[in-house]
């Protein structure tokens, strides 16, 4: 086997497809480029005083949901990787699509981006292949898978802002890492020391944080002085249901007495990020053993614990190599127990992963409940589909769009929270077939079996999580939205994933079933080997009483119990194959009522098309119109500005006139000064003269009397006096 895997021809390791562009996170690889640029631009220069990327920075934590849930977050810890001197990248996830224990290795030759593609490392997988240690992903998964997928357009934007050329970019090698007790993740870590001695190779870690709500069967409250798993509890006071923490929470809570649920999930996450920032990798799986805590990528941070501890040992350096969370974000805010939340963590290592001045590299915590920019429709808080605080995001949050634009972002964002339910649910499927496995090897298969007990508790879980899934995937279909052109392709996808999810759970407990059923007949012919092939058949068909009567006798007690344990689970088994009978038949119902109702929808697409025409005529006619005012408006302006000209015009021309006469006026009025004085000189010449002219005059008429000539005749006198006002002209101008 492993022989004939290392063989594969090139045509056979191909190129994985980037199965979640343009849903997950945008296909467009212009668009996407912008919006990882945005995420990175928010991220300060520096954290501390110390410049990002941390030179030498080569091993980060980050989550993997829908960019516009994480990606802010992820931004953080992609800052400050350092790749300058990278030549190999690792990429570590967990396994979302199948069930896997240990470790895997993918089989495709190049993974694609919208960027472009990422070459694998061959000679390196090739290299753990030999070791016997890792299985392939099947092809399915692995294109299914997004824990990896989620990283590689981050890296490439940050390959891209490192080196020059793709063709320097180095190569990537992704591993799936399932479950795996607390030895078995050191040993995939000592297996991996070896590469992470090498300076020049990156390791990037895919996790999401705790996931609450009953979707993940996981939800801690406050309860009664304490942290109670509502979905681990048989009752409130089941002790096995109580977390242990106990913090100060007068320093996390704004009402210490009674804390909301989205406080009890920081709690509950910072006490997994202290025991990774601890360094100690037997703390951290002891913290997530005692609180449960959902954190899908714990085996993966595991392993890298583990692998740190390994080097560290080797160097005599033991207790270093921690690593400093630097974001820490969450979807939601929960405050209700119907509602969920996913949180991101980002970390990163100092420039010496084996240094002790990460603390002061990284700083401090940097919490952020959002960005708070508009939200698209891509991703959700584990993949896509929650509703984040910011729109919270990429919304959500952010704010109105264009018409219709929320209703579509609420059914892309609910057809994909269903996908992920769908998921979990597969995830489920494979710890079930481990039980029922288990079920069909255990002695002792009574109601009082741990065995059966697990069994029972998880088959119930499956049937619920299914039943609210196909409930919700009902109220997406039935919703005008659905068939809009974009919303129809992942709404019949998710309706085709989860038929085929219901299908699968359906055959696995037939499978199951078939398998009891034989285990039936070998017991049957155990208690009555004398019985032929008919009577064993009936007595494996008839109900409890015939059955019982065939065993009544059997000197084997542990035979009978265990044929009664049998016979139970095999028609508990029937019971759940009815029940998903009646999901699909339900689901049928519901594509038979839309079927019908297609006409009707049809008929409304046709009024909204033709309404849609007529908005567009009068949407052009409006267009002529406003056209119309617009050079109707110019030519008044037009008008108004010769009338403004014309204006200004008269109003200089009376200015002109007013100066001019004031002008005019000041000469004549100094010729009439002038006239003025010369008429006074005159008048005063004269009136000398007139009084010169009476003493001659008096002069004479003595002279006159004096002679005896006596007086003056008239001629004379008016002779005289005429001559006071004659005008001596030659003496005024002299």
């Amino acid at each position: 086997m492993l022989h004939l895997s290392l063989e594969l021809s090139s045509n056979e390791m191909g190129t994985r497809e980037a199965s979640h562009a343009g849903s997950w996170y945008e296909g467009d690889d212009e668009e996407l480029s912008r919006q990882l640029d945005e995420f990175l631009d928010r991220v300060p220069e520096s954290l501390d005083g110390n410049t990002l990327p941390i030179p030498g920075a080569r091993v980060i934590i980050a989550p993997h949901a829908g960019y516009s849930y994480s990606g802010p977050c992820a931004a953080w810890a992609y800052k400050s990787l350092d790749l300058s001197s990278a030549k190999r990248v690792f990429v570590l996830g967990p396994s979302h699509t199948y069930y896997l224990r240990g470790c895997a290795l993918t089989t495709f030759e190049k993974y694609n981006t919208p960027f472009g593609d990422l070459v694998v490392d061959r000679a390196t997988t090739n290299e753990l292949k030999q070791t016997g240690r890792f299985s392939d992903m099947p092809r399915g998964s692995d294109v299914d898978e997004h824990s990896l997928e989620m990283h590689l357009p981050y890296l490439w934007k940050r390959l891209e802002q490192t080196f020059d050329d793709p063709s320097k970019y180095p190569p990537i090698i992704p591993i799936l890492v399932g479950n795996a007790s607390e030895e078995e993740e050191k040993s995939w870590g000592e297996l991996l020391s070896k590469y992470l001695k090498d300076p020049e190779t990156a390791w990037i870690i895919s996790s999401d944080f705790c996931h609450w709500g009953t979707r993940f069967s996981y939800r801690p409250v406050f309860h009664e002085g304490v942290i109670r798993d509502m979905d681990n509890s048989r009752g409130q006071a089941s002790k096995s249901a109580v977390l242990p923490a106990s913090p100060d929470w007068s320093t996390v809570a704004k009402d210490p007495a009674n804390p909301e649920i989205h406080e009890v999930i920081k709690v509950l996450d910072q006490m997994v990020m202290d025991a990774v920032e601890s360094g100690s990798h037997s703390e951290f799986y002891k913290v997530i053993r005692e609180t449960r805590n959902t954190v899908c990528g714990r085996h993966p941070i595991g392993v890298i614990m583990a692998a740190l501890e390994v080097v560290a040992k080797e160097r005599s350096e033991e207790g270093r190599g921690k690593p400093k969370f630097v974001q820490y974000q969450r979807s939601n805010l929960v405050k209700k127990t119907h509602d969920f939340s996913v949180s991101y963590a980002s970390a990163g290592y100092g420039s010496d992963p084996f240094s002790d001045r990460n603390v002061a590299q990284y700083g401090g915590s940097h919490e952020m409940s959002s960005f708070n920019s508009p939200q698209s429709s891509y991703g959700s808080p584990y993949g896509q589909g929650n509703t984040p605080p910011m729109r919270q995001g990429p919304g959500l949050p952010g704010g109105p769009g264009p018409a219709g634009q929320s209703g579509q972002r609420s059914i892309l964002d609910e057809c994909t929270d269903i996908q992920n339910g769908i998921q979990d649910v597969e995830n489920k499927l494979g710890v079930l077939n481990g039980l029922q496995r288990r079920a069909l090897d255990d002695a002792d298969m009574t109601s009082g079996s741990n065995t059966k007990r697990e069994l029972d508790n998880l088959t119930q879980s499956i049937m619920d999580q299914y039943r609210q899934l196909t409930v919700r995937l009902r109220a997406v279909k039935s919703n005008p939205d659905a068939r809009h052109p974009r919303n129809v392709a992942q709404v019949n996808k998710t309706d085709r994933d989860l038929r085929r999810a219901i299908q699968k759970f359906q055959e696995m407990e037939a499978a199951s079933r078939r398998e009891m059923q034989a285990r039936l007949e070998r017991q049957a012919r155990i208690v009555n080997p004398n019985a032929t092939d008919e009577e064993i058949r009936q007595i494996v068909n008839s109900d409890t009483q015939v059955f019982q009567q065939a065993v009544l006798g059997s000197r084997t007690e542990q035979a009978t119990r265990v044929l009664g344990a049998v016979k139970q689970r095999h028609q508990e088994m029937l019971q759940i194959e009815r029940s998903l009978m009646e999901l699909l038949e339900l689901m049928n119902d519901m594509q038979e009522l839309l079927t019908k109702q297609e006409v009707q929808v049809q008929a409304i697409d046709t009024h909204a098309e033709q309404a849609a025409e007529d908005m567009v005529k009068a949407n052009e006619e409006l267009e002529t119109a406003v056209t119309t005012a617009r050079k109707t408006r110019k030519k008044k302006w037009i008008c108004l500005g010769i009338c403004v000209l014309i204006i200004v015009i008269i109003v200089a021309a009376v200015v002109a006139y007013v100066m001019i006469n004031r002008a005019a006026n000041g000469s004549t009025q100094t010729k009439r000064d002038i006239m003025d004085i010369s008429v006074l000189q005159d008048l005063q010449m004269n009136t000398a003269r007139a009084a010169l002219s009476g003493e001659l005059a008096s002069q004479r008429l003595q002279a006159r009397g004096d002679r005896g000539d006596g007086f003056l005749s008239n001629a004379e006198v008016e002779a005289l006096t005429k001559k006071r006002f004659v005008v001596d002209w030659d003496g005024v101008n002299n």
